[in-house]
């Protein structure tokens, strides 16, 4: 299997974890922000 077909495939793997946590962690941060007044 090539390489860039393991790195197309198993980096969103990774990737998507990170993301998720960094979303989570940033959303924790901003829950005293009212969204609701857009």
């Amino acid at each position: 299997m090539p390489l860039q077909l393991c790195i197309l495939l198993f980096l969103p793997v990774p990737a998507s974890i990170v993301w998720g946590l960094y979303f989570n962690a940033f959303f924790k941060t901003q829950e005293h922000v009212n969204y609701s007044k857009k």
